[in-house]
């Protein structure tokens, strides 16, 4: 890895790690070629692999955050069917959330070694529109077929990709179609710091942080993992 990983860098508050990938899409610097080269394999299969979501900023991860918190984007329950947010108080809203999105300063997305990918030449032949819901992976969904594929590939010892969100369980819904390169972020989240992200948190524009920052307290996350983090906060 070309330069060493910082605070900014893990939190989505610096981008100067990334390069660019393809238009909007920015990625880890370290992570293109591979990358390319698991497009390439896809494409040898007749799936036309896309990337849906790259690297996110902090405020970009906020954004998604606010909006899903007053009802702007949609806020999908366990069984990918939307929850009328309007009827529920702040502490349950951020629970809702949690199945599926993470807090701002806690998302894979801001290593820009996570991606969200779809099988963009299914979608296009059926003028289908992404959601990024469970049922498109599974057995008789539109992206079946990359699901397959992504099963068969990534349990191939030299595949440098993950996915680190596969099978449900822990409060964890399973996500087929976020895939991570594992050498870098496994570097990433080993130097996460849970005190300066809740300083982060604290400091900035995300709705429901007052609750967000007490459920840290109730939990007693410090000296806990990334990934336990992750866990246990989706699984309150």
């Amino acid at each position: 890895m070309k330069n060493s990983i910082t605070d900014e860098m893990i939190f989505g508050l610096s981008t100067e790690h990334l390069a660019l990938f393809k238009e909007n899409i920015y990625v880890h610097q370290d992570i293109a070629e591979p990358l390319i080269q698991l497009i390439t394999k896809a494409n040898e299969y007749g799936i036309g692999l896309e990337i849906a979501s790259a690297h996110r900023t902090f405020k970009r991860q906020e954004l998604i955050w606010n909006e899903k918190m007053n009802g702007v984007r949609p806020v999908l329950d366990k069984h990918s069917n939307p929850i009328d947010m309007s009827q529920l108080d702040e502490e349950t809203k951020v629970k809702a959330i949690l199945n599926w999105s993470a807090i701002p300063g806690l998302s894979r997305h801001h290593f820009g070694t996570d991606l969200d990918v779809y099988d963009q030449r299914a979608a296009q032949k059926n003028d289908y529109r992404l959601k990024l819901i469970t049922p498109e992976y599974e057995a008789g969904g539109i992206f079946e077929k990359l699901a397959d594929f992504l099963n068969e590939y990534l349990n191939d010892a030299s595949c440098p990709f993950f996915r680190p969100y596969s099978v449900k369980g822990d409060g964890i819904m399973p996500e087929p179609w976020h895939i991570s390169f594992q050498s870098i972020a496994e570097k990433f989240t080993k130097q996460f710091n849970i005190h300066k992200a809740i300083e982060i948190i604290r400091t900035s524009d995300i709705i429901g942080k007052e609750t967000i920052c007490s459920l840290f307290e109730e939990q007693r996350f410090s000296g806990t993992s990334f990934e336990e983090l992750v866990l246990k906060f989706r699984n309150i």
